[in-house]
């Protein structure tokens, strides 16, 4: 018998596993945009926490704790009526698929990719929503950077011309993306330059001299300075 001293360690260490790796996905009502990753982030808590559903009736169970709305609606029957269906999980993801999935899912991310243009977007952004619809297809590289080139607005196009670009997607993004990055950065200088007052030298008053005094009349003497004699005189 182990003294309860080293096993209570033990058992934190495990409940604390436990805690740590359990993650719970939000709800999803029947949006099939919102399917694909309900699906995966599911798939996820399974891998991370094996033990806590030891089988594909809890699994099923799990994934129904966190359905709403059309989604529950269609699942409570399965669940209430106790089909066989809710003993295998494979089986139920698969209905759950072709009930929510999109099945066109492939041929819209096709439409949208040939009229995905970055226009106003930052390289990273548009780059980030290319990646994420070419996901959904199986295009070679070739295709994908000739539609990735012609996606990019103007101004970039312009500034590339002339250059040797990779032939590959993903060192074409990193490339551009620095190209991408000095382009902002220099509109961004030029718009703070743009933004600044016009510092104009203050205005002093030009200092008002003193008129010169008036020059004496020709043969105007001061009587004050003439000899007592000639005062006498006149």
């Amino acid at each position: 018998r182990f003294p309860l001293r080293l096993i209570r360690p033990l058992l934190n260490l495990l409940l604390h596993r436990t805690h740590a790796l359990t993650y719970y996905p939000g709800t999803l009502w029947g949006d099939p945009i919102a399917c694909r990753g309900f699906i995966n982030q599911i798939s996820i808590q399974f891998e991370l926490t094996p033990w806590s559903y030891p089988t594909d009736r809890a699994k099923v169970a799990f994934v129904i704790n966190h359905l709403t709305d059309k989604a529950l609606c269609w699942a409570n029957p399965l669940w209430e009526t106790d089909k066989p269906i809710v003993y295998n999980y494979r089986e139920f993801i698969t209905a759950f698929r072709r009930a929510f999935d999109p099945p066109g899912r492939k041929t819209n991310a096709a439409k949208s990719l040939l009229r995905l243009r970055q226009g106003t977007k930052s390289l990273g952004d548009y780059a980030l929503e290319f990646r994420s619809l070419a996901s959904e297809l199986n295009w070679n590289n070739e295709t994908l950077v000739a539609v990735f080139s012609e996606g990019l607005n103007d101004e970039l196009q312009d500034e590339v011309a002339a250059r040797d670009l990779p032939e590959d997607l993903e060192d074409l993004i990193t490339y551009l993306s620095f190209i991408d990055e000095r382009i902002h950065h220099r509109k961004n200088t030029k718009d703070r330059a743009k933004r600044l007052p016009l510092r104009i030298p203050p205005r002093f008053p030009l200092p008002v001299l003193p008129e010169p005094p008036s020059p004496p009349e020709p043969m105007q003497l001061d009587s004050t300075k003439l000899p007592e004699a000639e005062k006498q005189r006149r």
